[in-house]
């Protein structure tokens, strides 16, 4: 699954200077979704772990990423599958004042070469109606970058980036080998208004995805996909809050060879549209008491109505 918002991460990573010394981040959250379909239904589950580990230094700071994941669905019988995800390795550096340089690189360590129930459950995950956080265990040996450029005066901050990923060959299903996903282009823009407490934030960007290819043959080309996000924040001693709509339009998707494997082809919406809600309370030091509301709503796609790939 891809989404601008991913490759965002690297544009706006929250700054860390200052962070004194080494940190170790440990979570775990669960997703859960219920088909319905007819009669029947089945629930799906997502259980990961993700552990994050930031190095600082000089100007910058390092961080190294990964996950476990449980994936269960309540067949008969019950079909599961868990592993590690891809461990992502990332340095970020400010040039001066204005400048900041961050590089990444995405190391295979998760699991390949799927088949049978497995590979159907991981393939759900893809779905961008269904909204999981995280889509797949990984994919092959992906890096990048990116540079981005930012000012302030008065109450204003504007700032504009440009990042590139290239995206390594892998074997996703069993019978799929050598899949080389397209690599991809992201132009972004921000601007930012403070007023006391609050801030209002704009942020565009434009996504350009080259041809995914299998066994060096062209297979399929993702639709480009643009962005654009109004955002309020609100920050005080004890209190954070967060409101935040977010436009993504998608072009459609095409299958350049008939019958060859599409990882994304059900994932053509061509309109998504997000708004988050998100609050944060510290009552004393050590604890703090969060709400999230989130919603999304999807327009069809651009396949015609007795399409197999018509969502």
């Amino acid at each position: 699954m891809r989404c601008i918002l991913c490759l965002l991460w690297l544009l706006w990573v929250p700054p860390a200077y200052g962070i004194e010394k080494s940190s170790t981040q440990v979570s775990s959250f669960v997703h859960q979704i219920t088909l319905k379909r007819d009669s029947s239904a089945s629930r799906l589950t997502q259980w990961v772990s993700p552990i994050s580990v930031n190095i600082p230094f000089t100007k910058g700071f390092l961080q190294i990423r990964s996950a476990a994941m449980l994936v269960h669905q309540n067949t008969v019988p019950d079909d599961a599958v868990w592993g590690i995800l891809n461990t992502d390795i990332s340095g970020h550096w400010s040039l001066g004042n204005l400048a900041r340089l961050s590089l990444i690189a995405s190391l295979p360590t998760g699991k390949q070469g799927l088949g049978g129930s497995e590979a159907t459950l991981i393939q759900n995950l893809a779905r961008n109606d269904l909204n999981f956080p995280v889509k797949s265990f990984g994919q092959g040996l992906d890096y990048g970058g990116s540079f981005s450029l930012g000012h302030h005066r008065g109450h204003w901050t504007w700032s504009t980036g440009f990042s590139y990923q290239r995206k390594g060959a892998y074997n996703p299903l069993s019978l799929v080998q050598h899949y080389k996903p397209g690599d991809e282009m992201t132009v972004s823009g921000g601007l930012d208004y403070t007023q006391g407490s609050l801030i209002y934030r704009l942020s565009v960007a434009g996504t350009y995805y080259l041809t995914d290819r299998q066994d060096k043959t062209v297979v399929y080309q993702n639709g480009k996909q643009a962005l654009i996000q109004w955002a309020v924040l609100y920050t005080g001693n004890r209190f954070q809050a967060k409101a935040e709509l977010t436009e993504i339009a998608r072009l459609k998707n095409q299958e350049l060879s008939s019958g060859a494997f599409l990882y994304e082809t059900r994932d053509s919406n061509g309109n998504d549209f997000r708004g988050l809600l998100e609050a944060r309370w510290y009552p004393i030091r050590l604890l703090s008491l969060y709400a999230t509301g989130y919603a999304k709503h999807l327009t069809a796609n651009a396949h015609a109505l007795d399409s197999p790939f018509y969502q």
